[in-house]
């Protein structure tokens, strides 16, 4: 048995994501220190973001 599945998924404005993924809305960069001391930065981001006002 053969399947085909043909769908094609767009961006809000129309463009294709296949093979871009979706970008964040904002970017964090953790460092190695934060790394080291076991500080999670993009939930601490995270946190921040959903708990401002």
């Amino acid at each position: 048995m053969i399947s085909d599945v043909a769908k094609r998924d767009k961006l809000g404005d129309g463009g294709e994501f296949i093979g871009k993924g979706i970008q964040p809305d904002i970017i964090v960069s953790p460092t190695v220190a934060d790394f080291r001391k076991g500080k999670d930065t993009v939930l601490e981001a995270a946190i921040a973001q959903l708990t401002a006002e």
